[in-house]
């Protein structure tokens, strides 16, 4: 089980990939995130602060959940695992999150 803090000032492309230089080489590489990686090995990620994303980054979920592939911000397409498993954890819905 691996744990993804969710924030609200997260773009879309964060919920799938980070951009990164590579200390050695000086490069600048993709990484996957906690999602992807969990999707691609099966296994069971929670989803923790769905309630503070914006609706586009929701939506953008979907596709991964739906679907069971997504493209990536780099271009690559990832396919999920048949094991994977996703709990999304959010606090009900007030005037303070509307």
């Amino acid at each position: 089980t691996k744990l993804f803090s969710l924030y609200k000032d997260m773009a879309t492309r964060d919920l799938f990939e980070t951009r990164r230089t590579n200390p050695q080489t000086g490069d600048t590489e993709w990484v996957p995130s906690i999602l992807v990686q969990g999707a691609v090995d099966g296994d069971c990620v929670i989803l923790d602060g769905l309630h503070r994303l914006p609706a586009d980054n929701i939506a953008a979920l979907s596709r991964l959940l739906l679907d069971g592939c997504v493209d990536l911000p780099s271009g690559k397409r990832v396919f999920t695992n048949k094991r994977f498993r996703v709990v999304a954890l959010a606090e009900p819905p007030s005037t303070k999150h509307s």
